[in-house]
């Protein structure tokens, strides 16, 4: 039954998940599985979740090149379905990588971009994420000024969400 299977492959992705802090390794075992099973059954949404949980383990392992392809294969998959609120989240991971090694224009770059998804989207969860994310990293190139109105952009959409758990990442 494919909806049975379909299941069990977003069950497969959450456990991945779960394990990507715990024991990494394991995690990435479950991912390949998913994705290997997914792409013999030509299921293109479970593909892209797949390369996005792979592509979230490998940079928790610091695996950094293999995270970028795998965050650039799930955005590619995430296309295809034009799932604008997915590629916007692969994209700030995809961000995190770039931000993990220093490389601070190319993370602003792609927050940016996936700030205008979220825009387009009225996905305010990833409209105060993104704000969030450029204010880190413009605090990390030291323009303290331009990052503080970035998290004051962000205070305001997580208060307007009632999300007060994000709040405390922001002072």
């Amino acid at each position: 039954n494919s909806k049975k299977d379909s299941y069990q492959i977003k069950r497969m992705c959450d456990l991945a998940s779960a394990y990507k802090n715990v024991n990494a390794p394991k995690g990435l075992e479950i991912a390949n599985t998913a994705l290997n099973i997914s792409i013999k059954n030509h299921w293109t949404k479970w593909i892209a979740h797949s390369f996005f949980i792979k592509a979230q383990i490998l940079a928790t392992l610091g695996n950094y090149p293999e995270s970028i392809s795998n965050f650039n294969q799930s955005i590619a998959s995430f296309s295809k379905l034009k799932d604008g609120n997915s590629i916007a989240e692969a994209t700030i991971g995809l961000s995190d990588v770039y931000s993990s090694q220093g490389q601070f224009t190319k993370t602003l770059e792609l927050i940016y971009k996936s700030l205008s998804l979220a825009e387009k989207n009225k996905n305010y969860i990833l409209i105060a994420k993104s704000y969030q994310k450029i204010g880190n990293a413009l605090n990390s190139i030291g323009e303290g000024k331009n990052a503080i109105k970035n998290y004051l952009k962000a205070k305001k959409f997580y208060e307007e969400l009632k999300d007060s758990s994000k709040l405390g990442d922001l002072y």
